[in-house]
């Protein structure tokens, strides 16, 4: 059952994602690995379908440095890198209504914009309010 403060905040989740919101594609992938089968191709998952969903796409620029190895005090270099950070956040009752739940290596869509490349789902983040918020990677087709 939804804590208190999780059902006072479902009015503000909802209208969050009416004015945010966009429409996502959330096709669910099998992705092999460590006790998920080393031998399977990875691919769409038959047994969940795909589903139309709306939620939170947020993409923001960011920097970050190269890592090297430190010798002593030598510092690492000045290159810097332009990164994106990309996230998805879906609220508590549309995962409710999803019959199964969203994973590692599933992968979102935008469809209210033509040209964007798909997302792949890199972890679930937990929250105390039963949302959604999941780091995305791109794909490459």
């Amino acid at each position: 059952m939804p804590s208190l403060f999780a059902r006072l905040m479902a009015p503000a989740d909802a209208v969050q994602t009416r004015v945010f919101g966009e429409t996502i594609l959330l096709s669910p992938w099998i992705k092999p690995g460590p006790g998920r089968g080393e031998m399977i191709p990875a691919g769409a998952d038959p047994a969940r379908p795909p589903r139309t969903v709306r939620g939170v796409f947020t993409l923001y620029p960011a920097s970050d440095t190269l890592q090297g190895v430190r010798r002593g005090t030598e510092l690492n270099g000045m290159t810097r890198m332009s990164v994106g950070v990309a996230e998805l956040w879906i609220e508590p009752a549309v995962l409710a209504s999803l019959p199964y739940a969203v994973g590692v290596g599933d992968r979102i869509t935008l469809t209210d914009e033509a040209g964007t490349p798909s997302y792949e789902i890199v972890r679930a983040e937990p929250t105390d309010l039963a949302e959604g918020k999941f780091p995305l990677v791109v794909v490459k087709m």
